[in-house]
């Protein structure tokens, strides 16, 4: 899938694991399903000719032999130099910043850069902005661009101490003053991001955080 043989991912506390060959888990065996009933379209899809199922999951085997999903294959997307990202593992990363609550991670094959909507944690960009002498809301707060250039280095500074490629690392964000919710349809009721549906809500600000970054408009799908 155009991965590299050797990564970094993050395990349990959020340490830095390093990997060896990562790609979609598959797996047969004596336990094997035979396949959905009266769906033979969606049992191609699942399981092959050599009775291997796709999970759709995809993973990485750590050195130690451990096997650690990442993300899933329907979020994945290459970016316009063809290498492959796997958002959710971005966002766990931009997560260890203490600036930052939770992350919207975008990218597509018409970029070759990541941009991401971010929600502040509201206590620690309340302390930037008294630093800052900046008055106002969150709401404010969100729209200044020396705090917005702020939480951006800093995500870019744990991005690198994390281990992320070059292509891995956020080049804009949004700041978005309301937390993702299942109220606001951009979160599952098991707590997942809505990728789809975030990226029509926010189709407007990727637009204008690519701007500065080429010319190349954003195509809502």
């Amino acid at each position: 899938m155009g991965y590299n043989v050797t990564d970094i991912i993050h395990g349990e506390g959020n340490q830095a694991m390093l990997v060896h060959g990562r790609g979609e888990v598959c797996y047969r065996g004596p336990t094997t399903f035979l396949g959905y009933f009266k769906e033979p379209e969606m049992t191609a899809k699942t399981i092959d000719k050599d009775g291997w199922v796709y999970t759709g999951d995809i993973g990485v085997w750590t050195t130690d032999g451990r096997l650690k999903i990442i993300d899933r294959k329907k979020n994945l997307f290459k970016l316009s130099q063809a290498e492959y990202v796997a958002p959710e593992k971005v966002e766990n990363v931009l997560q260890l910043s203490p600036l930052v609550t939770s992350a919207f991670v975008y990218g597509d094959s018409l970029h070759d850069s990541l941009v991401a909507v971010v929600v502040p944690d509201a206590s620690a960009i309340a302390n930037l902005a008294s630093t800052m002498n900046v008055k106002g809301t969150i709401e404010d707060w969100c729209k200044t661009p020396e705090i917005n250039e702020h939480v951006l280095q800093d995500i870019q500074r744990v991005s690198e101490a994390e281990g992320l490629f070059g292509f891995e690392t956020v080049k804009a964000i949004h700041l978005e003053p309301v937390p993702f919710s299942i109220e606001n349809g951009l979160i599952t009721p098991t707590f997942k991001l809505k990728r789809h549906a975030a990226t029509k809500v926010y189709s407007l600000e990727i637009d204008a955080m690519y701007a500065p970054l080429s010319n190349t408009e954003f195509i809502n799908k």
